[in-house]
């Protein structure tokens, strides 16, 4: 059964793009023998992500996420089951923005 986890977070200290740019890679080979799809969003300190795959796979690579000690304040938003992905196309997809004024 395929589902998705959201989640929101803020960095401990403020993420520069090399350092996102590192994440990403990270998190792509990470997702990639789980077959974990999803986007990554960073604006102003905060995460915001989302995970679809397996429900047994999304929760062990969320469980390893919430021990990352680059960020704190977790929050799930919403864990759920899927018909279908909607980002099959992206073993992690990442948008950020380190100005939070826009």
């Amino acid at each position: 059964m395929l589902c998705h986890l959201i989640y929101v977070s803020t960095a401990v200290t403020p993420t520069d793009s090399e350092e996102l740019a590192q994440l990403l890679r990270q998190s792509r080979a990470r997702n990639k023998e789980p077959h974990i799809t999803g986007m990554l969003l960073y604006k102003g300190g905060h995460f915001m992500q989302v995970l679809e795959g397996g429900r047994i796979a999304v929760q062990t690579v969320f469980a390893s996420i919430r021990q990352d000690r680059r960020h704190e304040n977790i929050d799930v938003l919403r864990e759920e089951p899927i018909e279908q992905r909607a980002f099959e196309a992206h073993a992690m997809l990442m948008a950020f923005k380190n100005n939070p004024d826009t």
